[in-house]
């Protein structure tokens, strides 16, 4: 179920985007899906649909996750993970929650599947992708200002 802050976010998430067309080429919303192919099986591509994502002029992808529901299941958490880790071009995953004891949350679960990850994989793994989690409250996601300088500020720090 999708909450009316969830709903505020990602509006102001994909505006922000859109009012920057010198970076980034398209801005897409969460309904159109990011094909995952699977390299040993002739089946169809799994699909993936972030909230909102940018692309870059150099084809590089900035993903956003807003964490509403999830946060709650860890198993979706570890999903989402995945999801971002196996997506080809991305470069920079925001995973946007609403408390700091939430964030603490999906950056512990985070950093404990990239660890497992890059023990299982020396090669395939995607090294350049980064993380970034981040904290806008209910009251800050009334502001596309707001939510604007938050994501400034986490851009300039990075969690591994």
């Amino acid at each position: 179920m999708v909450t009316a802050w969830h709903k505020r976010v990602q509006k102001h998430i994909i505006k922000i985007g859109e009012q920057s067309p010198s970076r980034f080429r398209r801005v897409y919303n969460d309904r159109r899906p990011i094909h995952l192919n699977r390299p040993m099986k002739k089946t169809a591509p799994l699909f993936y649909f972030p909230d909102a994502r940018y692309e870059t002029k150099t084809g590089r992808l900035y993903l956003f996750e807003v964490m509403d529901t999830e946060v709650g299941s860890q198993a979706q958490v570890v999903a989402h993970v995945l999801e971002a880790c196996f997506t080809p071009q991305a470069l920079k995953v925001f995973f946007i929650v609403r408390s700091e004891r939430e964030l603490n949350i999906v950056a512990h679960i985070t950093e404990i599947v990239m660890a497992k990850l890059s023990d299982m994989s020396r090669d395939a793994l995607n090294k350049r992708i980064r993380f970034y989690h981040l904290v806008i409250t209910p009251r800050d996601s009334k502001s596309k200002q707001r939510v604007a300088e938050i994501l400034q500020e986490t851009r300039r720090v990075p969690v591994q």
